[in-house]
């Protein structure tokens, strides 16, 4: 350090030669990384002005350059330091996100992001993005579900990344239920338009899907293929509101979602139960207990719970 400040009063030069890597530095010392043109347009002025000043002081006396190639040696040592502290920043803040989990059973998170875009977020469900959106997009990522109202911007659009697709929109609201564990991905668009990219069974090549309002894209992360289908959007946002319906689902298919709401696990002793197929309603303010009676009203099966598990079994 003591050598560092030898050389930084040694010359107006080198302070300023200091204040410009300053600059650089402070370009990077932001919740986001700095756009790489205005990074390399500040190190081209400085090393313009770095080469401009070293030249001059070749046409000076012996001494001069003596003195001149020490103050260079700890410039250089000064840069490195320097660049060093700047790949270390740019680094450290690549990974400057905020990351929003909603845990409790039935807990409903609603989240207002940098850009004014609203996003509900379902119950064991996580959400990560960066303090501060970069200029070209605004990237978000989900696991678990969520409700999005996006805030609309045509020169920035807004990506919702999960497990192998991804989702971009300029301004609309859809719903993704996309959790890693799942084997598919479900795409609700309510208002707007939305593009979703899937891979295909090679991953090398990807599918593109445009979705008009009203439209369902189911993709299937094991065959990678995807169905599109329209569907009543206020049956498939209602769990917003603390409501869950049911048509025609398996007991797996409820049962999954179940375990995802009420932080709990199911044991269908079964395998045939897990195919029978129910429709019905329930609200997130009820207890498992009254759930699960809500299911098994036609007594198909017998259940109890220990712990966090439920055990169900075929009469």
């Amino acid at each position: 350090m003591r050598a560092f400040m030898q050389w930084y009063n040694e010359s107006s030069e080198n302070k300023q030669f200091f204040l410009q890597m300053k600059q650089i530095y402070d370009l990077t010392n932001h919740d986001q990384r700095p756009e790489k043109e205005e990074l390399h347009e500040s190190w081209n002025r400085l090393l313009k002005k770095t080469t401009l000043s070293m030249k001059s002081t070749k046409s000076r006396s012996g001494e001069r350059k003596k003195k001149t190639r020490s103050i260079i040696f700890s410039g250089v040592a000064a840069v490195a330091l320097l660049l060093l502290a700047v790949g270390i920043k740019i680094n450290s803040d690549n990974n400057t996100w905020i990351e929003i989990q909603s845990l409790s059973p039935g807990e409903l998170t609603v989240v207002e992001l940098p850009d004014g875009s609203k996003v509900h977020l379902n119950a064991s469900s996580t959400i990560k993005y960066p303090k501060r959106f970069n200029k070209k997009s605004r990237d978000l990522y989900l696991n678990g579900e969520a409700y999005f109202i996006v805030a609309k911007n045509s020169e920035q659009p807004f990506i919702v990344h999960s497990d192998k697709i991804y989702i971009e929109v300029l301004g609309t609201e859809f719903n993704v239920q996309a959790y890693d564990v799942d084997d598919v991905a479900v795409t609700t668009l309510v208002s707007g338009k939305v593009k979703l990219v899937t891979p295909e069974s090679n991953e090398d090549v990807q599918n593109e899907f445009v979705l008009q309002p009203g439209d369902q894209a189911t993709f299937n992360k094991i065959s990678s293929t995807t169905q599109i289908s329209n569907v009543e959007t206020a049956v498939t946002t209602s769990w917003m509101n603390g409501e869950y319906s049911f048509r025609n689902k398996s007991l797996a298919e409820i049962t999954n979602r179940l375990e995802k709401i009420y932080d709990v696990t199911f044991v269908i002793m079964d395998e045939a139960l897990n195919k029978e197929v129910y429709t019905g309603k329930f609200f997130s303010s009820q207890s498992i207990e009254e759930i699960v009676d809500i299911i098994n009203f036609k007594k198909q099966f017998s259940y109890h719970i220990e712990n966090d598990t439920v055990y169900m079994e075929r009469k």
